[in-house]
């Protein structure tokens, strides 16, 4: 019987739904500029996925890797978003055991199933 990465993401002894009672949770973040100003809408989505801590390869990848903060690496089929100019898109925060955690990085594995995302905790937490 050969499994999905998305199956094993969302076998229930692999993945993480929450951590101390709270539930694991991406805050999406989505504005636009209206008279006065500029308004943000803060969504939360609900989220399955394996949280790990991030090793030194993935660190390498991305320009932040020499943060002292705690860092994570998250796999989870829900498409993961980083701050991005050309479409405005700003980056997902994760909350896993209710601290923040802030995408550095997005490794799009689209073609199998999943998105793989570096996490830094967020300063002051």
């Amino acid at each position: 019987m050969a499994f999905t990465v998305t199956e094993l993401m969302n076998d229930p002894d692999l993945c993480i739904t929450s951590s101390d009672g709270k539930p694991l949770m991406i805050q999406r973040s989505q504005g636009a500029f209206v008279a006065g100003g500029y308004e943000t809408t803060v969504t939360n989505i609900p989220v399955v996925g394996v949280v790990t801590l991030a090793e030194p390869e993935t660190l390498e990848q991305i320009p932040e890797g020499d943060r002292v903060a705690g860092m994570l690496e998250f796999n989870t089929a829900v498409r993961i978003y980083q701050t991005n100019e050309d479409s405005n898109q700003v980056s997902d925060i994760l909350l896993w055991g209710g601290i923040p955690y802030k995408v550095l990085q997005v490794f799009p594995w689209r073609d199998f199933g999943f998105f793989k995302a570096v996490l830094a905790r967020m300063p002051g937490q």
